[in-house]
């Protein structure tokens, strides 16, 4: 398969997920790299409703990368997020929660291709009815980019599973998405992507199962 057939390929998914999706993901960030060990990230978000109907959540992060190889990083980092929940009379209310996570993420290469594996732990806090609450998961994505020849584009895909430590490492929820960054200059990235995820409890989050994203990130360096 040549590599203009494999762009093809992948960006005729991505454009055919937005026919299908229920949401939307929209994002803008900041990365800085300090030398060759650390990388920090500066993210806001706003994700949709279920068909578009309205505003699921807005979130913010930052996150900390620190490489102590070239072929291994750690991070750790912070989101505040501001969910549209649903109180036991259905009636909709602004709700905040924090999440702290801390990963780690070896790192490879194949055949031109770039691959790497994150495995990360992650606890929410939130307030419900006066009640503190949390729930942790362990995540564990599979990732891999390949440069589209000499051009600026640079599709990639990965697969992501959802497993809580508080009932035996049960597998809640897997996803899969595919998509592709265009590099505008070397400092400014436009990133085009579609995912879905898959439900072990049948559920559909308020937020839907399909989406679609666009997202634009700055980034720079520094010695």
């Amino acid at each position: 398969m040549s590599k203009r057939v494999l762009l093809f390929y992948i960006m005729s998914i991505v454009f055919r997920g937005f026919a299908y999706a229920q949401s939307g993901l929209t994002a803008v960030s900041v990365q800085g790299t300090y030398g060759s060990k650390y990388r920090t990230t500066l993210g806001l978000f706003h994700r949709t409703e279920n068909h578009f109907s309205g505003t699921a959540r807005w979130f913010a992060n930052i996150q900390g990368e620190y490489r102590l190889t070239p072929k291994l990083s750690f991070f750790s980092g912070y989101t505040f997020l501001y969910n549209h929940a649903y109180s036991e009379d259905n009636q909709r209310y602004w709700q905040p929660r924090h999440r702290f996570f801390v990963s780690i993420m070896p790192r490879w290469k194949w055949n031109g291709f770039n691959f790497n594996y994150r495995l990360m732990y992650q606890t929410v806090q939130w307030s419900d009815s006066g009640h503190h609450r949390n729930a942790q998961r362990l995540r564990n994505r599979m990732y891999v980019d390949r440069r589209v020849g000499r051009t600026a584009i640079v599709p990639f895909a990965y697969y992501e599973l959802f497993f809580n430590p508080r009932e035996r490492f049960n597998l809640k929820v897997h996803q899969l998405t595919i998509g592709a960054n265009y590099y505008v200059t070397p400092s400014n990235k436009l990133g085009f992507q579609y995912r879905h995820a898959f439900r072990l409890d049948g559920k559909v989050p308020t937020d839907g199962l399909d989406i679609v994203g666009v997202s634009y990130m700055y980034l720079f360096r520094t010695r």
